[in-house]
């Protein structure tokens, strides 16, 4: 079952969001669930290059840090790049009010592996603090058409791996990631990347609001 996250019923029972908004919305506006495979059933990732221990002792190298931010002002989503202890690249987005931070946590992911296919080939790792989006990722039958896209550049590319790591515990581009991607979602007028609407959230919204009415 879909949960909305404390900030989206804060945004739902403010009145953030109305039935003339929800009218506008075109049913191509709609997320629709992914069927099928995404790859052969016969092709699987590495078993390297998915873990869910804490890799926060990856601390050399080329590392790539990721996260997605909702807060009451909106949802946001990033990535940032080390070598060693230096940031060298930035990347981060707004996201519709009606976007959840889970779309904004595995965009994140799926741009942050469409940037590293762009540099020299080497071991890279991606360092995700939200284990849901690494194993919708993993999943080569994942219902997240975003994800699928993540499964299929993984797997053309098995030098790079990805890595939960435990969030808030200090690491420095982790601390950056979710800096940026609450900038991101308090800004309003930062560049925002249009994206499907999930249907639980809209069912849930409407529940919302037909709850209220009836009081």
């Amino acid at each position: 079952m879909f949960l909305l996250s404390y900030a989206s019923l804060e945004k739902i029972f403010k009145g953030a969001f109305t039935l003339q908004n929800l009218s506008e919305i075109e049913p191509s506006e709609i997320e629709e669930k992914a069927t099928g495979w995404s790859a052969h059933p016969s092709e699987h990732l590495s078993p390297t290059q998915i873990s869910l221990d804490d890799g926060g002792n990856i601390n050399t190298g080329l590392r790539i840090y990721t996260d997605g931010s909702e807060t009451e002002k909106g949802v946001g989503a990033a990535f940032c790049v080390l070598t060693d202890i230096n940031i060298i690249y930035r990347w981060s987005t707004r996201l519709s009010l009606r976007n959840t931070v889970f779309q904004a946590e595995i965009l994140a992911v799926h741009k942050a592996v469409e940037h590293a296919v762009t540099l020299p080939t080497q071991q890279l790792t991606i360092l995700v603090d939200n284990q849901a989006s690494i194993n919708s990722a993993a999943n080569p039958k994942s219902h997240n058409s975003i994800a699928r896209k993540i499964f299929k550049l993984l797997h053309s590319h098995p030098h790079i791996r990805v890595w939960w790591i435990k969030a808030h515990a200090g690491y420095i581009g982790n601390e950056e990631a979710d800096r940026q991607a609450k900038e991101a979602a308090e800004t309003e007028n930062f560049p925002e990347t249009p994206l499907e609407l999930p249907k639980p959230f809209i069912k849930t919204f409407l529940r919302q609001k037909m709850l209220a009415t009836g009081k």
